[in-house]
């Protein structure tokens, strides 16, 4: 109920397809956190790649209600940014 962000690797993201998207399970915590604490419903959720291999149709990135950062070098984001690209249809 605490946690103001989420930390994962884009290992992490890549090994789990269907996971990594951390909040909490408990009503009475959700609860706690939302009314109590004044906190967003879901901490915020921060992935950190080196080389931007992390696939941008993860359920992470897909769910509008998560709040996120995606932390990178130039290389990363030359990738992502391909990569973003090709989903999209667009050329460079």
């Amino acid at each position: 109920a605490h946690a103001d962000a989420i930390l994962s690797s884009g290992a992490e993201v890549r090994e789990e397809p269907d996971g990594c998207v951390f909040y909490n399970q408990f009503a009475d915590l959700q609860q706690f956190r939302e009314e109590v604490l004044k906190r967003s419903k879901y901490p915020l959720q921060v992935v950190v790649t080196k080389t931007g291999d992390v696939p941008l149709t993860h359920p992470l990135f897909q769910l509008a209600p998560l709040h996120k950062i995606l932390a990178t070098t130039r290389k990363g984001l030359t990738s992502l940014l391909s990569q973003a690209r090709k989903q999209l249809n667009l050329q460079k």
